[in-house]
């Protein structure tokens, strides 16, 4: 027999409303929907001994604080990404969930695309020496809560730390005219692996391909659509959750390379301010 699992979710928008109807789909019971400051508040003074599953799916500069006020309840907490807007953050809220040995998941849902999923288990063979990262996605005119690091390079740099191995890289360069549309930055990490990542929402048409090339300039380009081969990245996503709210220990890994992408996002956008002040 299936566990029954109950959700909370916070924040009704595009990616919250996706959470709402797939995880329903998958038997999730839905014991709550609070959408402000007030309703969270007052949903926490209620008695909780289930400990529902906290699905934060709001604006990325409360991710932080929403997901601090129940891992201190010590509810298991699922976060979209990013886990944070701050290094300082991130640890803290990893910190948090690690003392009170509470689920803590973030929702880089790209690192479970089943291209990804075969470029994971080609990379050591591949011998590769860099990889070029277009990620572009058409505009859409609306306003975002954040920059494009944080918004669209966070998903390659979570990427890329798993592919090395969660060894941190040094920024070779980062520049950007407009923060909100656009940016690039050229990563190098210990053993002499480069990353030049080009990131958009500014374009004509959606783009999101790595191409690798080995010590003599062979290529191998991966492009990365919705869904590949009947599988989908969302619910690859929810069989990986469902396994760790049953053994949470299980997480910790994953929640560290959540950790140094937000630290390494933030070490670029300081970067990137530096230099324009320059």
């Amino acid at each position: 027999m299936k566990k029954e699992f109950h959700a909370v979710l916070i924040g009704n928008g595009n990616m919250g409303k996706r959470h709402w109807e797939r995880l329903q789909q998958r038997g999730f019971i839905f014991d709550a929907v609070p959408d402000s400051e007030a309703e969270v508040s007052n949903y926490l003074l209620q008695e909780n001994a289930r400990r529902p599953l906290i699905i934060i799916a709001s604006p990325s500069p409360t991710h932080f604080h929403y997901a601090q006020k129940f891992l201190q309840k010590k509810f298991p907490v699922f976060v979209e990404k990013p886990l944070a807007l701050s290094g300082y953050e991130a640890r803290t809220l990893q910190q948090l969930a690690l003392k009170n040995e509470t689920l803590l998941f973030t929702g880089h849902s790209e690192r479970y695309h089943p291209v990804f999923k075969t470029l994971e288990k080609k990379f050591a063979a591949m011998q590769a020496a860099s990889v070029s990262v277009h990620r572009e996605n058409q505009a859409t005119g609306k306003i975002y809560d954040t920059d494009v690091i944080f918004d669209l390079m966070i998903h390659d740099l979570y990427n890329l730390l798993i592919l090395q191995k969660k060894q941190t890289p040094e920024i070779e360069f980062a520049e950007s005219e407009d923060i909100q549309k656009s940016a690039r930055v050229q990563l190098s990490f210990p053993g002499g692996f480069r990353a030049n990542i080009a990131v958009s929402r500014d374009a004509e048409k959606p783009r999101r391909t790595y191409t690798f090339e080995d010590s003599a300039g062979n290529p191998e380009t991966f492009s990365f659509t919705p869904v590949t081969n009947g599988e989908d990245a969302l619910e690859n996503e929810y069989r990986t959750l469902e396994l760790y709210m049953a053994q949470p220990g299980e997480s910790h890994t994953a929640l560290e390379t959540a950790v140094l992408a937000v630290e390494t996002a933030e070490r670029i956008l300081d970067r990137i301010k530096k230099s324009r002040r320059n």
